[in-house]
């Protein structure tokens, strides 16, 4: 992308993360791998050697995280120098493919070494198991991208080319029992114990409402005046505390009710 004529090309990078399912209960990965180099050094009468080292482990195949690599090394160091290590790695390789180029990235995952191994000496090292660290796992069914990784036996030797095996493994993250690795294990927490059988708890009521009396405002409102007499409810209607007086009270159109005679009483008594 060009901003003007004369502006240099706009170049973005993005990264993304390719992944893959891949498990290890192949069988062709759960069997033994064992290799072996032979190096002799200089040439004619000045040869030494020769220094044979053969490389073993169980399987090839291994999970991400919850396996661990257990390597047997044997060395025969015929020469009249010192080899002084020998160092087993995990490398891993990740090709590169695009418009026809490639490149290749090489990184060492993880590394142990051992101790010197005399001259006219042989030895069996065993390390301890090489655990998987957290790594992409192997990725092979990509045109762009491709992961490998080896398991590396070197053996140090001053003056003369490291003798190397390389191992094809694959690490895998689903692992041997089937269920998916590559992720750190949970911790486990207490489990609380399983409710009684039987009826759900009863949970407390409350107590029902309590209503206080109060007295009717005193000089206006909605109840009988002070005095006794006036418009107010009836007494049955729950207003009040007292029968009310409606001898002064006269609806339009009616004449006067007689004195003493409740107001019901008297529409009837006009209505007839």
């Amino acid at each position: 992308m060009k901003d003007g004529i004369f502006k240099r090309d706009t170049r973005c990078e993005a990264y993304i993360n390719v992944g893959s399912i891949v498990p290890i209960n192949n069988p062709q990965l759960q069997t033994p791998k064992a290799m072996e180099i032979s190096k002799t050094l200089c040439c004619l009468c000045c040869a030494s050697g020769p220094i044979n080292i053969t490389a073993t482990v169980p399987r090839t195949g291994f999970c991400i995280l919850k396996d661990a690599i257990p390597i047997e090394v044997s060395v025969e160091n015929g020469s009249r120098r010192d080899v002084r290590q020998i160092v087993a790695s995990i490398h891993k390789q990740v090709h590169y493919t695009a418009e026809g180029h490639h490149r290749y990235d090489n990184v060492t995952v993880v590394s142990v070494g051992s101790e010197p191994v005399a001259a006219h000496s042989s030895t069996v090292w065993r390390p301890p198991p090489i655990a998987v660290p957290n790594t992409p796992p192997t990725l092979l069914n990509c045109n762009i991208l491709q992961v490998t990784y080896y398991l590396t036996i070197t053996g140090s030797i001053s003056g003369a080319i490291d003798p190397v095996i390389s191992i094809p493994i694959t690490i895998g993250n689903v692992p041997l029992e089937g269920a998916p690795g590559g992720f750190p294990p949970q911790p486990q927490g207490t489990t609380a114990p399983p409710p009684a059988a039987g009826p759900p708890p009863a949970y407390p009521q409350p107590p029902p409402p309590t209503f206080a009396p109060t007295a009717p405002p005193v000089g206006g409102g909605f109840g009988p005046p002070a005095g006794g007499s006036g418009f107010g409810p009836p007494a049955e209607f729950g207003f009040g505390g007292q029968q009310s007086n409606f001898n002064n009270f006269a609806p339009v159109g009616f004449s006067d009710p007689p004195q003493g005679i409740p107001l019901h009483s008297a529409l009837s008594t006009k209505k007839n």
